[in-house]
């Protein structure tokens, strides 16, 4: 008998929607016997992900394939979490993180061994009710919130707003759903991440602005500014409306866009505003001097408040 050389159509169509995985039994199904697919794995048509999975790839396995891979050995219901879980769902994730196990979320009352990069964890906590699919092509994922809430019991303070802070800004989590799944279950950094979810509802996005808001603006009494307004030159980061005057905050280190950003503050100098911009080193390092600086510009431009010394202040 001559040996089949390739899949039926059904299983390359069934393989595609699960990034390439099959199992035995989808095979078996489709009349693929184990002497065929002993054959077709000799001959590189099947590729084993796992010697103990019982699953196999009809091309090069992926992490794609894996995280199908983790799906089906848990089976249904099941759900990816944790970084994996968000970066299914678009967040901009380290691949040193993707090189981390994968976390598959299964009822409470199934008990899974690890086996390869996979590590099922039992759900006591509802993950599952609320889980989500982009489309027939991605595997489940538990909620974004979750997932965020999960890794987050991990980081200390600094790490955990600064994800928080970058997953709200870019829309990867929903400040409402957060502020519910933190009611439902304890956290280490419960009150702060309350905090954090206020601090974005005033269009604080980023750790550097946070910074500013609580060390120089509120610490030393300075007026209140608007948060990432629409200006000629586009949106300003903190504005002092009444008194023309913004404040730029610039958080990486090297920064690519200074032509842009010197045509946007001729823009809003046009527009009679001034610019003051400042970074990780002045904001952080020497928030008094920044303070003293905005005030001093504040009050040449019709503030009639003074600055007040923080604990900081010499």
């Amino acid at each position: 008998m001559q040996a089949r050389r390739q899949l039926p159509p059904a299983i390359e169509a069934l393989a595609r929607r699960q990034g390439g995985v099959v199992t035995v039994g989808q095979l078996d199904a489709s009349g693929i016997t184990r002497r065929i697919r002993d054959r077709m794995t000799n001959s590189g048509i099947l590729i084993r992900i796992h010697d103990q999975s019982g699953l196999l790839c009809t091309r090069a396995p992926d992490l794609k394939s894996r995280l199908w891979a983790g799906i089906l050995l848990a089976g249904d219901p099941s759900a990816l979490g944790g970084w994996h879980a968000l970066h299914v769902m678009g967040a901009d994730v380290r691949p040193s993180r993707l090189a981390e196990p994968i976390q598959i979320w299964v009822e409470p009352h199934r008990s899974l061994r690890p086996k390869g990069p996979w590590r099922f964890r039992r759900d006591f906590g509802d993950r599952l009710t609320d889980r989500f699919r982009l489309d027939s092509k991605n595997p489940w994922t538990i909620s974004n919130e979750r997932s965020f809430l999960d890794i987050s019991l991990g980081l200390e303070a600094q790490a955990c707003v600064g994800l928080a802070l970058d997953l709200l800004r870019d829309g990867g989590l929903r400040p409402a759903f957060l502020a519910a799944a933190l009611t439902r279950q304890s956290h280490r950094h419960r009150r702060l991440l309350l905090d954090v979810i206020a601090d974005h509802e005033q269009g604080i996005h980023s750790m550097l602005e946070q910074h500013y808001a609580r060390d120089v603006e509120a610490a030393h009494k300075l007026a209140t500014g608007s948060r990432q307004v629409q200006l000629r030159g586009g949106f300003a980061d903190v504005v002092y409306t009444a008194h023309r005057v913004i404040v730029e905050l610039d958080g990486r280190a090297f920064h690519r866009d200074r032509f842009r950003d010197a045509r946007r503050d001729n823009a809003n100098a046009l527009a009679g505003y001034e610019t003051l911009r400042y970074g990780w080193t002045d904001v952080v390092g020497d928030p008094c001097l920044v303070a003293e600086q905005v005030a001093r510009r504040l009050r040449a431009r019709g503030w009639k408040g003074r600055p007040t010394p923080c604990h900081r202040c010499a």
